[in-house]
């Protein structure tokens, strides 16, 4: 796939998403005021994943390098196993994706209280408590090539699972821990990672709010169909007071319970 395809396939993504967005907002509108949260969130999730989307375009085509996609095919082909954890930070320092509560999110620097600042500091202690435990593991930023440039190299350093960092932000009141997929491959990873976050929090349904699904489009389905077995995490809600305590109290802890599900997961086949 050369970069005009990409750019093209990035294209088809953001239209896909404004449907369904539209789509969204109509049948929120429709539904009586004390039964739209549930189809508000989905049009809050759209809306953002537009954003996503509309950046990474403009990243990708001021900076995605085809001798990544070609080291990238390269490494599809060879047939030796992967091996480690890749970690995605997802957004980008120019798009930093949701705002979380501060406090308790560090309120100096502005910026710590975004999604790419917060889980880029997350993705350091996975790295380092990772490979301290003889673990091989990378972090992956899309401020280069976006999505697709971030993933060529994940695909070139072979890793086997990897997982996109996110928290979720809606309307100051949801809370609860969800993992995406898109893959029946991945399902056994996402799963993984959901029961270790789960426990992190100590959450129960419906606080626990399981696997979701996205092989069908929408949220972060780009990113998840990038390689496999991957998954994206929402281990809280940053905008609501308490999920956001959860969050910030717990980071280290999160970043073992990550590591916790790598190790669970690759001790049974992935895919």
């Amino acid at each position: 796939m050369d970069k005009q395809q990409i750019i093209e396939q990035l294209n088809r993504e953001i239209e896909a998403t404004r449907t369904r967005l539209s789509s969204g907002r109509e049948g929120a509108e429709s539904l009586p005021r004390n039964k739209d949260d549930a189809a508000g969130e989905r049009v809050a999730q759209a809306a953002r994943y537009l954003e996503e989307l509309v950046d990474d375009l403009e990243v990708t085509e001021a900076t995605l390098d085809l001798r990544e996609l070609e080291a990238a095919a390269d490494a599809d082909a060879r047939e030796s196993a992967g091996n480690g954890l890749a970690i995605v930070v997802g957004h980008t320092r120019s798009s930093p994706g949701a705002e979380g509560k501060a406090p308790p999110l560090p309120s100096s620097p502005t910026a710590a209280r975004f999604e790419y600042t917060w889980n880029s500091e997350l993705a350091a202690i996975v790295k380092q408590r990772a490979e301290a435990s003889g673990i091989r593991c990378n972090v992956f930023f899309r401020d280069n090539g976006g999505i697709t440039g971030a993933y060529a190299r994940v695909r070139q350093w072979r890793p086997e699972a990897t997982v996109e960092l996110h928290f979720n932000a809606f309307n100051k009141q949801a809370r609860g821990t969800e993992t995406l997929f898109a893959h029946p491959g991945s399902r056994a990873w996402a799963q993984a990672l959901q029961t270790e976050l789960v426990a992190v929090y100590k959450r129960v349904k419906p606080l626990d709010r399981g696997l979701k699904d996205q092989s069908a489009g929408g949220r972060g389905h780009l990113s998840l169909t990038q390689i496999q077995p991957s998954a994206l995490i929402e281990p809280f809600f940053g905008d609501e007071p308490s999920d956001a305590q959860l969050g910030e109290q717990n980071k280290k802890q999160l970043a073992d319970a990550i590591i916790a599900a790598f190790r669970a997961a690759r001790a049974r086949p992935m895919v």
